[in-house]
C-alpha cells in the first residue's frame, strides 16, 4: 500500500512539475525586458567609463577569487559618507567577518551550480 502511494505521489510530482517550469519560463520572459530595460538605464546614468571599470574590476576579482578571497569585495555596497537628503542610513551589525562568510557562501554555492 505504501509503495502504491509513493508511486502514485512521484507520479504527480512529476506531471505538476510541466506546470510549474512552464509558470517560471513565463514569469523569466515577462521579466526579461523590465530587466533589460533597468540595466540599460542604469548604464547609461552612470556612464561608459564608469561601466567599463566595473567591467574590469569584476573581471579582475573572478581571477583572483580562488586563491584571495577577498579579492570579491569589489561586490560589496559602498556606502557614501553623507547620505542625500531624505534617504535613511540602513541600520543593522555589519562585521568584516560576516560578509566574508557570506561571499563564501555564495562562492560556494555557484561552484557547486
Amino acid at each position: 500500500m505504501l509503495d502504491d502511494h509513493a508511486c502514485d505521489s512521484n507520479h504527480k510530482k512529476t506531471l505538476g512539475i510541466i506546470i510549474s517550469l512552464s509558470k517560471a519560463h513565463q514569469t523569466a520572459v515577462d521579466m526579461l525586458e523590465h530587466a533589460q530595460t533597468y540595466h540599460r538605464n542604469l548604464s547609461n546614468e552612470a556612464g561608459p567609463h564608469a561601466v567599463e571599470k566595473w567591467k574590469k574590476d569584476v573581471e579582475e576579482a573572478e581571477k583572483k577569487q580562488s586563491e584571495d578571497i577577498t579579492a570579491m569585495d569589489v561586490y560589496a555596497a559602498k556606502l557614501s559618507t553623507s547620505p542625500l537628503p531624505g534617504r535613511v542610513a540602513a541600520a543593522g551589525p555589519s562585521s568584516p567577518n560576516s560578509t566574508k562568510e557570506w561571499m563564501e557562501l555564495a562562492l560556494t554555492v555557484e561552484e557547486r551550480q
